[in-house]
């Protein structure tokens, strides 16, 4: 079996995008959930 050794700044920059994609994802589902609610305010009224 191989090993690789992975620089701590590779890390860092992956743990970055990572988070990032977290962040993004969540804005994503936030809007459409907001977008849900307020398409069934409208039909409502």
């Amino acid at each position: 079996m191989v090993q690789n050794k992975v620089a701590p700044k590779l890390l860092d920059e992956v743990d970055k995008r990572a988070i990032n994609t977290r962040i993004t994802l969540e804005a994503l589902m936030n809007h459409q959930r907001v977008q849900g609610l307020f398409k069934n305010y409208k039909s409502s009224n």
